[in-house]
């Protein structure tokens, strides 16, 4: 007798109850080619604009957009200061409130997800140690852990950077600062619930989006307070072009919540059960 592959078997056995057989995604080579080969596209693409003047290329000009008159080349005096003066000119005044509340915030979390890291690293030399609070086993410890330190502290210290050096590239003093309060407030909430939520066992199953899209709907309203801010600083800056640095923090702040939202809607990923076939015979 020929012997037969599980695989032959639960494809037997699935024709036989008349259940479709699983469709698997395409394999992850072929996906990373496509990739590849639309970026190549893109990158023709952009070279084929540029060569024939359809794209803007900066100059020197541009590059001097970011500074002051007179700023530049020149030897740093007491009356001509080389930098542009955000004391004087009220910049960082406006900052340093939103900013301070980020980082604070985030400090909080860092410690937080901190002490829940290093109780997760003792649940693997001590098994026996929290083993009698089902919210303090490793696999619970662990997701608190990533979860504080990633939602937490670095989308927060990242946010603090963000809005501490957009106004001093644009030359222009932060507005709508009241509202990078509230979407902090928000984002903390939506944090705190998120990692409680975990402790007790009420997860989502997916990685890095376990916190539960009924909690996620707060991080996404926080998320989303910050946009406005961003956007009305851009469009009162005193500069005409926007350094590299700023497109990026633009893109970041702008895309964020557009993502979040749409990977947390629910039934749109499944987690660990979208490695379970759907019609597996019983």
């Amino acid at each position: 007798m020929t012997p037969r592959s599980a695989s032959t078997d639960r494809a037997q056995a699935m024709s036989d109850t008349g259940a479709s057989p699983c469709k698997y995604p395409p394999p992850l080579g072929l996906l990373l080619a496509l990739s590849f080969i639309v970026s190549l596209l893109a990158l023709t693409a952009l070279i084929w604009a540029i060569a024939n003047k359809l794209v803007h290329t900066p100059d020197q000009d541009d590059a001097r957009s970011i500074f002051a008159p007179g700023e530049g080349a020149e030897i740093d005096s007491p009356s001509l200061p080389h930098h542009f003066d955000t004391a004087r000119s009220g910049i960082d005044r406006s900052s340093s409130g939103p900013v301070m509340w980020l980082i604070g915030m985030g400090v909080f979390w860092l410690i937080d997800g901190s002490i829940h890291g290093l109780a997760a690293s003792l649940e693997l030399h001590l098994p026996d140690l929290m083993s009698n609070s089902a919210h303090m086993t490793f696999g619970r410890m662990r997701t608190v852990h990533l979860n504080a330190v990633i939602y937490g502290w670095s989308s927060q210290a990242g946010l603090a950077a963000i809005f501490w050096i957009i106004p001093r590239i644009f030359h222009t003093q932060l507005r709508l600062g009241w509202m990078v309060n509230l979407g902090t407030t928000i984002w903390n909430i939506g944090v705190a619930a998120g990692v409680l939520a975990i402790a007790n066992g009420w997860t989502d199953g997916l990685e890095w989006l376990e916190i539960p899209w009924q909690i996620d709907i707060a991080l996404a309203i926080g998320a989303a307070c910050f946009v406005a801010p961003l956007i009305a600083t851009t469009r009162a800056r005193k500069v005409h072009n926007i350094y590299v640095s700023g497109w990026y923090f633009l893109a970041c702040v702008l895309w964020f919540p557009m993502r979040f939202i749409i990977a947390n809607i629910p039934g749109l990923h499944w987690g660990v059960e979208a490695e379970i076939c759907p019609h597996r015979a019983d």
